[in-house]
């Protein structure tokens, strides 16, 4: 196996400089530096991260939690995160769960093990306190969705507000001269009552009412769901939690001949890839998945790397960019 000292030897350099070169650090000539690189490359070497990190206390890898990867929010929501971690060399452990607690715990528990520099967590619970003796005390974790109570030490929260998103898409569709909404939320989430106090808000400031039903994340059952509460409550207007159900309920919607959005608006929680595949292109609230995504990896990394001179993020960047807004599509026109 080819080693440092190898490489150094090759390019007639120390092995520190080799260090040097492969950790990006400015303190190496230009001359030298491309020395190393041309005989890394010619030597076929590669660093061993599990090794350099055995040294080191800590490996250039962060563990990533998500509920479930199948779901285009949380499939983007990871893009973010590597796009952000890949630019400053850290990897990512990816872990789905499925919103199994038990699973969850037991990830955190690995992680303790594994020496990662930092984890990533998004968890769809009423509480997190059971997940309080599962986090590792010698590395920072950032948990997407909130804390719901959750103290820990090296815990932190990435701050967004699901109320205040779900408020800019009813005001919105208030806004349009609609009059009774219906809030489509996920059966797979537990933590979505911010969803319903942003409506309930609106409501309450434009005069306008509205109600509540909850269906599976998929496009079957927010359909059937949907047909049940349009028979009952007639709803002109449709905010839906996730993209996929907004999907069936425009298909319910087109096989019942209701103009959408003549006879009825919508507004989506998500704003994935999806919103602009379907027909109408769904209006959506920001932020997306992969914004927090990005947020939440930028968070990490100024943690991680908050003793650094090299590398800080600005904070009020990753607020600005978790600001809500609407993007107006083809559902709400």
């Amino acid at each position: 196996m080819v080693t440092l000292k190898d490489v150094a030897k090759r390019a007639g350099v120390s092995i520190a400089t080799v260090s040097r070169v492969m950790s990006n650090s400015d303190a190496v000539a230009d001359k030298s530096r491309q020395r190393v690189l041309e005989a890394i490359e010619e030597l076929g070497y590669y660093s061993n991260e599990l090794a350099r990190g055995l040294r080191q206390e800590k490996i250039n890898a962060v563990a990533v939690i998500l509920p479930d990867i199948s779901n285009p929010f949380f499939a983007d929501m990871l893009r973010g995160i590597d796009d952000v971690l890949s630019t400053c060399s850290y990897f990512i452990l990816f872990n789905n769960t499925d919103n199994n607690i038990q699973v969850e715990k037991k990830c955190l528990e690995n992680m303790r093990s594994m020496a990662l520099s930092g984890a990533l967590v998004y968890c769809c619970h009423k509480s997190l306190d059971a997940l309080a003796p599962s986090l590792p005390a010698n590395s920072d974790t950032v948990f997407l969705s909130g804390g719901n109570g959750l103290q820990a030490d090296n815990t932190h929260f990435l701050s967004f507000s699901r109320k205040d998103t779900a408020y800019a898409a009813a005001k919105h569709l208030y806004g349009l001269n609609r009059q009774k909404l219906l809030l489509m939320l996920s059966s797979f989430r537990q933590d979505d009552n911010e969803f319903a106090e942003g409506i309930k808000k609106a409501a309450e400031e434009t005069g306008g009412s509205y109600s509540i039903s909850t269906s599976a994340d998929n496009e079957r059952d927010a359909s059937r769901v949907f047909g049940q509460a349009y028979a009952a409550e007639h709803p002109d207007g449709v905010i839906t939690e996730s993209d996929i159900q907004a999907m069936g309920i425009l298909s319910w919607l087109r096989t019942s001949g209701i103009d959408v959005p003549g006879d009825i608006s919508m507004a989506g929680l998500g704003n994935t890839s999806l919103a602009q595949c379907t027909e109408p292109a769904l209006t959506s609230a920001a932020p997306s998945g992969y914004q927090i995504g990005m947020a939440g990896a930028n968070q990490l990394l100024n943690l991680i790397q908050k003793d650094s001179k090299n590398f800080l993020r600005d904070t009020k960047t990753l607020e600005q960019m978790l600001i809500p807004n609407i993007i107006v599509r083809g559902t709400s026109k």
